[in-house]
């Protein structure tokens, strides 16, 4: 009877629908955190591997420095990131709507310095080059009074509900938080 508990039912079957995947996800995400952001740290700064007998054994050269796997994940995110070029084009061949897109691009082009959008494409670059996915949102911002937009950043909690099994387009997006009361 009350839409919206229908439409929180609706999106608590969705997100329960895909809850084996995002365990398995969550995993691969944790392994992934293990090697590109390293915890340990050997007398001769921080190692993926300190624990392994090749890192104090006399003769043997131990390459779990890290730096290895980043190089994996950063340099195809920077390569992804890179500044595409962006004209608007006219609608049609008069002096007016030329003049239009003119000042449509202006005000992208200070919408994308406002928002800081080339850091934050090439954050999401590297997320989606570290985990294999990621997403960012749109919105409002009543203090700022414009449109606002933020990568999320931890992909763990992001739900992605695809149209059909060949993953080209999604039906809709979650990102599941647990909050405090």
């Amino acid at each position: 009877s009350n839409p919206e508990m229908a439409l929180h039912r609706k999106l608590g079957a969705r997100i329960s629908s895909l809850a084996t995947e995002m365990s398995t996800f969550r995993q691969w995400a944790d392994r992934f955190d293990d090697l590109f952001y390293t915890t340990t740290l050997g007398p001769w700064g921080a190692d993926l591997w300190a624990d392994d007998p090749s890192a104090t054994t006399p003769g043997r050269s131990h390459v779990s420095l890290t730096g290895h796997p980043k190089v994996y994940v950063v340099v195809p995110a920077a390569l992804q990131a890179y500044k595409p070029i962006e004209n608007m084009l006219a609608t049609e061949n008069t002096d007016e709507a030329r003049h239009a897109a003119n000042a449509l691009e202006r005000v992208r082009k200070a919408w994308k310095s406002e928002e800081k959008w080339e850091l934050k494409r090439h954050k999401a670059a590297t997320l989606k080059a570290l985990y294999g996915r990621t997403a960012s949102f749109v919105y409002y911002d009543k203090n700022e009074k414009r449109m606002c937009a933020d990568v999320i950043e931890n992909p763990r909690n992001l739900w992605l509900g695809y149209q059909s099994d060949d993953y080209t387009k999604i039906e809709w997006a979650a990102n599941v938080n647990l909050m405090d009361p």
